[in-house]
Order: structure tokens, then sequence, then C-alpha cells
């Protein structure tokens, strides 16, 4: 099957992005034998899976865990799930670089019997993330199929600033996620993968809902403009105070965190304008970075930003949480550093998407009613 897959690219180029699906069926219909197939996307909480493009009568769910799909998702391996008669059920996750985009499901009638099968179905699998992420810039079929219900407004905003929640390469991994992901409004990150560095940044805009995501992303975008423009990381926190202070007059401010990891010895220099402290896990301890206090942007014009210099370790993790993980349980007890600590620890063996999943998992149990959102970030360093 490998030998055809590279005529998918181009077939699914021309098709329509509600097309997506069906034109997929029989491309892998004619090159595979396959009854059917389809395409099931990931919901903003990576708790459901949901069809694309749905049939009468096929389950519109399907759970993100407990399940065969599920089992793939999670895992980012292929399931087969046996049927009657000889029939098979292929789950084959759909994935882009590390970031978990949903699961293609292919339903065989009998045992297939090309010994190239699995690796084509990767292929094609690979295929049809880059495609489902292409076609949020021209549609909004695969957007509303993943609401598992609706975004509030500010959701909107904020979502539509964020990059790929994840990504990995031979120097490191990155894994982010925002909750409550249909709710949240003032935080955000943001990181720039570059030939030798990678520049990383999480904010915590004032207040809540639609101001707050007005605050993010003003600094968002004048960080990202500087940040393109060549600038390093204190000179982008400087360049948000400005623009907010321009804006707000000293009314309104974010707290950020901005940092570029440097491949080539593992150096990160880092500004904490306010911000959470970074945490590092390193050989068996989780404590936060000390990094010296400075003042949130958007306050004052007589403001200057200092760079901080950390040296990473190969097999040190960092993990950027907001000040909503910190704080849940609030008016009662707080979730707390001692707490996050020791999950940090208990979490060091997984990869940096199970780590931020666990995290927030357990943020939320602790406090089902959260007043604040709640952002993780986790970076592995391997070595330079």
């Amino acid at each position: 099957m490998t030998d055809v897959t590279g005529g998918l690219l181009p077939t699914l180029n021309d098709a329509m992005p509600h097309r997506l699906v069906p034109v997929l069926r029989e491309f892998l219909a004619e090159h595979a034998g396959a009854d059917d197939a389809s395409v099931l996307v990931a919901d903003y909480e990576l708790r459901e899976l949901r069809r694309l493009n749905p049939r009468s009568g096929e389950a519109l769910t399907l759970p993100g865990e407990g399940s065969d799909a599920g089992q793939s998702f999670v895992g980012q391996v292929i399931v087969s799930e046996p049927g009657s008669g000889g029939a098979v059920v292929m789950w084959v996750p759909l994935s882009l670089r590390a970031e978990r985009l949903g699961v293609l499901e292919v339903r065989f009638g009998a045992q297939p019997a090309q010994a190239d099968l699995l690796h084509g179905l990767q292929e094609v699998a690979l295929t049809v993330a880059y495609v489902l992420v292409a076609c949020g810039l021209c549609s909004d079929v695969v957007e509303v199929a993943r609401r598992a219900e609706p975004l509030h407004v500010a959701a909107e905003m904020q979502w539509n600033l964020q990059p790929l929640r994840a990504f990995q390469s031979e120097q490191f991994s990155i894994a982010g996620q925002l909750i409550p992901a249909y709710e949240v409004g003032g935080d955000c990150f943001d990181y720039h993968v570059a030939a030798d560095h990678l520049d990383l940044s999480s904010l915590d805009a004032m207040g809540h809902g639609v101001g707050a995501s007005l605050l993010a992303g003003l600094a968002t975008a004048v960080m990202r403009n500087v940040r393109r423009s060549g600038g390093c990381p204190h000179e982008q926190v400087a360049a948000a105070d400005q623009q907010l202070l321009q804006q707000f007059g000293g009314a309104q401010f974010v707290t950020a965190l901005a940092m570029r990891l440097d491949f080539t010895d593992g150096q990160l220099e880092i500004v904490n304008a306010g911000h959470p402290q970074p945490w590092r896990v390193r050989e068996g301890q989780a404590e936060p970075l000390e990094l010296d206090a400075q003042l949130p942007a958007g306050l004052f014009e007589s403001t200057t930003y200092r760079t901080q210099t950390v040296q990473l370790k190969a097999g040190d993790r960092l993990v950027l949480v907001a000040d909503g993980v910190l704080e849940a349980g609030t008016p009662g007890p707080e979730f707390g550093e001692d707490r996050l600590s020791g999950l940090l620890l208990a979490t060091a063996h997984l990869t940096p998407h199970q780590c931020v999943a666990e995290v927030l998992h357990t943020v939320r149990s602790y406090a089902p009613r959260m007043h604040d959102d709640a952002t993780v970030v986790c970076l592995d360093w391997r070595a330079p």
C-alpha cells in the first residue's frame, strides 16, 4: 500500500473541505480494500472523539479513554478490533508532530492481507492530519466537529491565539493545555521553534472573560511581532508592557513568562514579569526556579525587564503553570506548591502530553468548580 499513499495528498487537496471523509473512503477502498472509513477529531478538552461528517445512524462521539478508539488516541498506537465473520476495525492515531488530533477508523470485511498495510495506514493518517490542520485555515468543518459544547466568546478568542498544543524534536518535547477549555479567557501560551533555539511564553491577563482575552491577544500579538523581528525575551516583554500602558494607561496588566532555550548548550534565558515561577524536575526533585520578581506588563512607564539565565541538563523537565493551578480550591485550601511538587514527581516518567493531562485532571478533581483558568505547559530537554 505504501507505493500509492503519495497520491493521497493531491487527491485530498482537490477535495472541498466537507468532502474530505468521502474522498478518503474512496481512496482506502480502492488502494487498501477497506469497506469503510471515518475520521474522528478530539474535542477541546481531549475527552471525546467526535466524528467528522457523520452519516445518519452513526455514533457522533466515542470516549477519549476506555474504548479501542480512545486507546489508540491516548497510546498513539494502532489498535485492531476483531468483528464477526472475520471483519476487522483498525484505529490509527491522527497526529501532527506530537499534536494529537484524533483517530482514523478503517473497517475491513475480512482480515487484510497486505504486508505493508500498517505502515501504509500510518502514512495515510499523517497525510490526513496535515490536511485537517490546513482545513482549519479555510473552513469551519473541523472546528465545528470538535466542539462538544459551544465555546464562550472569550474562549474563541483564546484558542485562536494558540499554536499546536504539542511539538517534539530530537532536542526537546513540549505540550500544553488550557482549562476549562470551553470557557477559558485570559490564559495563553505560545512558542516558536527556530533552527538553534526555542522561544516559549506563558501569559495570564488581568480579569476574566472577553476583557482578559483582549489583553492576552494584544500582548501575544506584540510579543510575536517583536520575536519575528529578531527580538529576545526581554525585548518582547518590554514591548508588550509599553503597548498595554499606551492602550490602558496602567489600569490593566498581564503577567508573563518569556524564555529562550539555546539548542547548542541548553542555556535558558528567562524573563519573569509577575508570573508564577516555572518548575524544574531534575533527579528526583521538583522545585520552582528562584527567579527575581519583576512587575507585570502594562503598569508603569519606567519599568525595565532583566533577563536571567538557567543552565539545563539533559533529562531536565520544565513545567509552567498559571496561578489558576496553584490557587485552585479557593476560598478553601489552595492546591498549592506542596501538592504540585508531589504531582510533578509522580508524573516525571510520563511524556509531556501525559504529564499535562494528569496535572490538569488532578487539579480539576481537587477543585471541580474552578474560578480561574488553569494552564500547564511541560517542556522536556533531552540534549544539545
